[in-house]
């Protein structure tokens, strides 16, 4: 195996472990509901993962703190703690299904965004596979026919377009920053962004909601770190098709936690787009072996 697919490889599982984790979060947050207000939930998130990565904090010293980038690490937390908000906001008032089928057009304004502005390669099957992913968005979300919360769809799509500003920005920070000094930023800034809005609306978790809470910062901090661990080895346009993989995992967990029954749409959307997560992962192996003599 030629060191291009391993790393293709490695970055799908990494990806993929991300994706896990990811889902993760998305429960406890969903379970939190709406008597957790978004900068609350926020806080707490990052407060913990904070203190997961203390110890590693404390090994590094300054070194935790060292970055050629202080501008794209700044405009990622803004757009990241933004982009948090207004998830956190619409996976509390939505149904778990529907939160997370608004949520993928994340993946359509990130490789616009790496083609843009890191200059990767969006090739035809590539291009091909992201829209029938969103043709399958399009066939579980049915639009115009849902009258669920406009606010909270209206802030789940926002906050795609602010994740896919994060995402991007993490790319073109991972080939001259380690991920301990972008993952230590990303918690310190986001405890600093919503410490006030939090303070103006504070209340004490009991015990279980306080599991929940730190729950809720050790997934996000295992997502984040396997999400970094995959750009290093990846580009962004290439992994996130398979971000559409949420979908069925969230599906299944809806049906199994929440008592979420998928009609026939969702199961038609959801096999589209796993189709397209799909054949993207095997069409970037395919074009990454080399030539026969």
């Amino acid at each position: 195996m030629s060191s291009a697919n391993s790393g293709a490889l490695r970055g799908t599982a990494w990806m993929l472990a991300s994706i896990v984790a990811n889902t993760i979060e998305l429960v406890l947050v969903h379970w939190l509901g709406p008597d957790w207000p978004a900068p609350l939930q926020l806080f707490w998130r990052q407060g913990a993962a904070l203190i997961i990565l203390s110890p590693l904090i404390i090994r590094a010293g300054k070194g935790a703190f060292m970055t050629s980038s202080p501008g794209i690490i700044l405009f990622r937390s803004i757009a990241a703690m933004l982009g948090l908000t207004l998830w956190i906001y619409a996976t509390s008032h939505l149904p778990l299904a529907t939160a997370t089928t608004l949520s993928f057009t994340r993946p359509l304004w990130i490789v616009l965004l790496a083609w843009l502005m890191l200059g990767e390669k969006v090739g035809g099957l590539k291009a091909g596979a992201v829209c029938l992913g969103f043709v399958g968005v399009l066939v579980m979300v049915q639009p115009g026919a849902s009258t669920e919360a406009p606010l909270a769809q209206g802030a789940a799509i926002l906050s795609s377009l602010l994740f896919a500003f994060s995402f991007v920005s993490i790319k073109a920070m991972t080939n001259n920053n380690d991920p301990l000094v972008i993952m230590v930023y990303s918690c310190l800034l986001g405890v600093l962004f919503t410490a006030a809005p939090a303070a103006w609306m504070w209340r004490t978790p009991s015990l279980s909601q306080g599991l929940l809470l730190f729950g809720l910062g050790v997934a996000s901090l295992s997502a984040f770190g396997c999400m970094l661990r995959a750009l290093s080895l990846q580009g962004a346009a290439s992994l996130m098709p398979l971000d559409y993989l949420r979908l069925p995992l969230v599906t299944v967990v809806g049906l199994l936690l929440f008592g979420e029954r998928p009609g026939l749409a969702a199961l038609a959307g959801g096999s589209l787009i796993l189709l397209s997560a799909l054949t993207t992962a095997f069409g970037d192996r395919i074009s990454r072996r080399p030539a026969a003599a």
